[in-house]
């Protein structure tokens, strides 16, 4: 049937077992009574969908040396909530890029970008590897490996 979510398959010959067709689970049904006749539902919600949200995280270029652009799109309004976060190999904090500013005030506008100059949240310049920019909004956080070389 369209927009059907679940259908369950009984043992007629017992009623005890139950299979949920969705995923391939078993179960047990303990008191299970037979009723027949009764107008049943189907269970979904095709008008009330979640909207799908997309987001590119890129940097460029990549590999990079000294710094690189880190650009990101999304389909939705970017929030003051937006983080954008420099991590190593080993998943340590190296900087948080200071974006609220600049993705609030254009909020509206679908593509973002910021430049990382590879440097640490002190200043000092990171040594050459693997590192991974984070992007955190209010509905989804992606990542994306970059490649510093010296």
């Amino acid at each position: 049937e369209a927009d059907l979510i679940h259908y369950w398959r009984l043992n007629e010959a017992y009623g005890e077992y139950i299979f949920d067709e969705t995923d391939n689970t078993m179960g047990i049904v303990e008191t299970a009574q037979w009723i027949q006749g009764i107008e049943l539902e189907p269970v979904g919600n095709t008008n009330n969908q979640l909207p799908v949200i997309k987001t590119n995280l890129t940097n460029y270029p990549n590999p990079f040396n000294p710094a690189t652009t880190i650009s990101f799109s999304s389909n939705t309004e970017t929030t003051e909530d937006t983080e954008l976060i420099i991590y190593n190999l080993k998943g340590q904090k190296v900087k948080t890029l200071e974006c609220s500013n600049s993705f609030a005030a254009a909020s509206k506008k679908k593509t973002h970008s910021i430049i990382w100059n590879g440097t640490d949240q002190t200043g000092n310049p990171v040594s050459s590897g693997i590192y991974f920019a984070k992007l955190k909004t209010e509905n989804q956080i992606i990542s994306h490996k970059m490649l510093l070389m010296k």
